[in-house]
């Protein structure tokens, strides 16, 4: 999940916007009589919004410094031998401060025409991969599978979903191209 610069402002907006309803229902049930609430509000609300959007750009900014340095990272585990899955791979990739790292990937084929970049590597055979979920074992420390196998394969997948369940772990299906 990419949050943008756009998210960030929308959501401090709608903060800001039910802090200063709030404060203008305190201010009104205080004192009725009150004649400048709009100016004060407003004088609130500005800066309320600054600080707001001040503090959650160097949340980020901390944030993208904490990950680049390795920490907080999430473990992405691929299954399936298709290129849509190189495409997903360059997304979570391209910016370290996303906090992604790719243990490598399961299939019955080695993905083939990798650019050099890229260090995937297999790390054995679906039918490998499918033995140790249904013996129930650990398919490494991950937090994310994303699956590219075709449609017919609906048992398998749901196999793999069912695991994810069990383990608390993300399932993605990535349509095969």
């Amino acid at each position: 999940l990419v949050i943008s610069v756009g998210d960030i402002i929308k959501r401090v907006i709608r903060l800001d916007a039910m802090t200063v309803l709030m404060a203008y229902l305190m201010m009104k049930g205080i004192s009725l009589s009150q004649t400048r609430v709009g100016t004060q509000l407003m004088e609130v609300g500005t800066a309320f919004f600054l600080l707001l959007l001040i503090s959650r750009y160097f949340e980020r900014m901390m944030i993208k410094h904490y990950r680049q340095k390795g920490r907080n990272i999430r473990m992405a585990l691929f299954v399936g031998s298709d290129p849509e899955l190189l495409n997903i791979y360059n997304r979570l990739i391209d910016d370290a401060s996303k906090g992604y790292k790719v243990m490598g990937y399961y299939a019955n084929k080695e993905m083939t025409d990798m650019p050099d970049d890229v260090q995937l590597k297999q790390l054995g055979s679906l039918d490998e991969f499918m033995d140790r979920i249904r013996q129930q074992e650990d398919v490494g420390a991950c937090d994310e599978i994303y699956v590219c196998l075709s449609r017919k394969d609906r048992k398998t997948i749901r196999e793999i979903s069912d695991y994810c369940d069990q383990k608390v772990v993300r399932f993605y299906y990535v349509p095969v191209s």
